[in-house]
């Protein structure tokens, strides 16, 4: 964006009318009804940035206008799918958080495989808050990579999320240099494929023009995984078989303790006996659970699932 880009913007917010302490209540607690999303009082400006820029296009005046206006039943699914695109956070990335992987990869697939051997067996991944598809991708090959010499054993990965936009991206499988500049060379190199530079001219430094360069995730590893819709608040009617592995992190760090406890005693119902959730560090703060088992890698949350009743509790708020 130019700088007379961003001066318009800028005006623009600055005209955005004001919020008053009971509009910024009713939209935070409609948020996170639908979302989960806790928009505390130090983001208002955040909220009223996004706000606006949905009520400038429909050339609606004021914060309440908007809420009834999101209410309306022949409004409400799309226009309310238009804002929360631009609420959400679409930042990931492949690998995040490596002792997760590295736990996965080294001490969970093996035990799974071992338990499995030899009979004939599909492993069930979900990647929950998928964004553009990067944890999803990375699931099924640290599958491929511990398991893959493994014939009696195969993947199904599931990634969901609640953006569209996302989804749609990550179905492409496609991405920049600076998207898989931090992943692991090794993984990088054996699965995923150049496939050239876009707009790239001559007289262009060598530096710049790697950075012009897309890759895509081989053929191979996007064969078992499916992208679908699926929102951790109102999961009604949303289906997702019992899972082997199910990872959700830096989801719930948007999330109030409420909607935490609530949405991670769905993951845990949804893992299979033995089976392990992996949280993001710091995720399941003021959280106990019971009918799982906190593990004891290193630098890394997860449960593994012990008993068939689960429960979970909020010590601290």
């Amino acid at each position: 964006m130019n700088n007379r880009a961003m001066k318009q913007d800028t005006d623009s917010y600055d005209k955005s009318p004001q919020m008053s302490d009971e509009e910024y209540l009713r939209w935070r607690n409609l948020i996170q009804e639908r979302m989960g999303l806790c928009i505390r009082e130090t983001r208002m400006d955040f909220l009223k940035r996004r706000l606006w820029e949905r009520m400038r296009y429909l050339t609606i005046p004021n914060y309440r206008d908007y809420y009834e206006f999101i209410l309306r039943k022949d409004q409400n699914r799309t226009e309310w799918q238009h804002l929360l695109e631009l609420l959400v956070n679409c930042q990931s990335a492949f690998f995040r958080h490596l002792p997760s992987y590295d736990a996965l990869m080294n001490t969970v697939l093996p035990e799974i495989a071992k338990k499995y051997f030899p009979q004939k067996q599909t492993l069930f991944f979900w990647s929950v808050g998928c964004s553009r598809g990067q944890e999803t991708y990375s699931l099924s090959m640290a599958f491929h990579h511990a398991l893959g010499q493994h014939s009696n054993l195969d993947a199904s990965v599931i990634g969901t999320d609640i953006s569209f936009r996302a989804l749609e991206r990550a179905r492409k499988a496609e991405y920049s240099f600076l998207e898989v500049r931090d992943m692991p060379d090794i993984f990088r190199e054996k699965y995923m494929t150049e496939i050239g530079k876009s707009d790239a001219r001559e007289g262009k430094s060598i530096l710049l023009n790697k950075h012009l360069v897309k890759y895509r995730v081989n053929d191979h590893l996007r064969k078992p995984v499916t992208f679908r819709f699926f929102n951790l608040n109102l999961p009604n009617n949303q289906d997702i078989p019992i899972q082997d592995i199910i990872f959700c992190q830096n989801v719930f760090i948007y999330f109030g303790i409420e909607d935490r406890a609530k949405s991670i005693l769905l993951l845990l119902k949804h893992l299979k006996p033995g089976g392990y959730l992996f949280l993001g560090p710091g995720e399941a703060v003021g959280i106990r659970v019971s009918g799982a088992t906190l593990t004891h890698f290193k630098d890394t949350l997860c449960y593994k699932r012990t008993r068939e009743e689960v429960h979970v509790q909020i010590t601290q708020r």
